[in-house]
């Protein structure tokens, strides 16, 4: 995590991130991500918070990685594009995805 944040996490049994003091993660330019858990070491996941700007003229991006996801929508409306399939989340909507999924969110409200 050094190389994410540029100090090794130093927490081991416990971790807390107030309400918007998560550390920010460039990863890609449509989603906002803040780490949840940038100081906690030996975690088993990678908590984010991901926030998604709604824009008309977004690409639907499709992406997969080894880890298993959770995806819970606090306000809005998403599409949760998986292997060719579209689902709509609406707010306290949770999904969990497997690491073989093919996998895109797009707000909903800008799509036909």
């Amino acid at each position: 995590m050094a190389l994410l944040f540029g100090e090794e996490p130093k927490m081991n049994s416990y971790y807390i991130t107030r309400k918007g003091c998560g550390e920010t993660v460039e990863r890609r330019d449509w989603y906002k991500y803040q780490s949840l858990a940038a100081g906690f070491s030996n975690r088993k996941m990678e908590p984010f918070l991901v926030t998604v700007q709604p824009n008309p003229t977004a690409e639907v991006h499709l992406s997969s990685h080894d880890g298993q996801e959770f995806n819970y929508v606090e306000q809005g409306v998403m599409e949760l594009h998986i292997d060719g399939k579209i689902m709509t989340l609406t707010p306290a909507t949770p999904s969990c995805l497997t690491p073989a999924a093919r996998t895109a969110c797009a707000p909903s409200a800008t799509r036909n």
